[in-house]
């Protein structure tokens, strides 16, 4: 029996699951957030803008109580966080 039939698929979910996931979440184009698997329940700062990666971004999420974000997967992953301060860029 061959059991290494499956090897170029380990490879590529290696590959995959190595890869980053960028979701960003503003009022503005909420399907930078969406099209990642995000959910997103909560209320957009119309005043505020941040940047990431040398593109400006306006309407972020803002983090308040009644704010909720969902993300699931099955692959284990590392989940970075970038946060502003409040009243900050």
């Amino acid at each position: 029996m061959n059991t290494n039939f499956n090897l170029p698929l380990l490879e590529k979910y290696k590959e995959y699951a190595n890869q980053s996931v960028v979701a960003i979440f503003t009022s503005g184009d909420t399907s930078l957030a969406t099209s990642a698997g995000f959910t997103v329940n909560g209320n957009y700062n119309s005043k505020g803008s941040f940047e990431y990666n040398g593109k400006t971004y306006s309407g972020p999420l803002k983090l308040e109580s009644s704010t909720s974000v969902s993300f699931s997967t099955a692959a284990t992953n590392k989940m970075t966080l970038k946060l502003g301060t409040a009243g900050g860029q």
